[in-house]
């Protein structure tokens, strides 16, 4: 749209000074603009007061440069529509060749996007899914083993500590620190884990009837040095 604004008064002043030049920018043509040197420069439409002023005029003199202005003009104008349709229809294939993804391109991942990621191979790691490739066929678990982070984001009583949080407590060979504030991942995998070798402690210090407790204030040793 500017490219085809801007030829467009290019093209009117290209045909303004032309006809100003075949009149050997006489004063009759009224004041210039500004000056290039010692080259007049009129306002881009001044063709039209110009044709208006000699529109009854029948000496070829007169009207052989300002037919000949127009003539330049109208071609100007042939290609300043030309250009602008040409970038529109430019514009629309390459819209239409990105429309696939014009509203996004989210989408499910498909077999080879799962295998791409390495979680369906994994044996060891966080669960963070499964896979099904058929109503009838088995479960896959997805598992990450890397050593990027993990988050699960999802509303209350969706099903996070089932199918994520607690299966990975159960399948950890590893250490673990886990912030349980419910106290349902203790319940339902720390008795699993220590049969499995793994010491488990339930650190919870506000209660006295069970879990484990540290008093840091224990550990100052009164009457020393050390103990300010």
């Amino acid at each position: 749209m500017a490219l085809g604004c801007t030829l467009f008064l290019l093209t009117n002043w290209v045909s303004t000074e032309y006809i100003a030049m075949r009149f050997e920018y006489q004063p009759a043509l009224g004041d210039p603009l500004f000056q290039v040197g010692h080259t007049p420069v009129y306002p881009p439409f001044a063709w039209f007061l110009w044709g208006l002023h000699n529109i009854t005029s029948h000496d070829p003199a007169v009207r052989r440069p300002l037919g000949e202005g127009i003539v330049i003009l109208f071609f100007g104008c042939a290609v300043s529509i030309f250009l602008y349709f040409g970038a529109n229809s430019l514009r629309s294939r390459r819209l239409s060749a990105n429309a696939e993804h014009l509203h996004g391109s989210a989408r499910w991942a498909t077999v080879e996007d799962i295998r791409e990621t390495g979680l369906l191979d994994a044996r060891q790691g966080v669960y963070v899914g499964g896979w099904k490739p058929g109503r009838r066929s088995r479960l896959h678990y997805l598992r990450h083993d890397g050593p990027e982070h993990v988050l699960v984001f999802a509303p209350t009583r969706s099903g996070k500590g089932v199918s994520l949080v607690i299966p990975t407590l159960l399948a950890w060979n590893e250490s673990a620190v886990i912030y349980d504030i419910k106290g349902e991942n203790w319940a339902k995998t720390a008795g699993f884990r220590s049969q499995q070798g793994h010491i488990c402690f339930r650190f919870c210090p506000v209660e006295q009837s069970y879990g484990s407790r540290f008093n840091p204030l224990a550990e100052v040793r009164l009457f020393t040095d050390r103990d300010v």
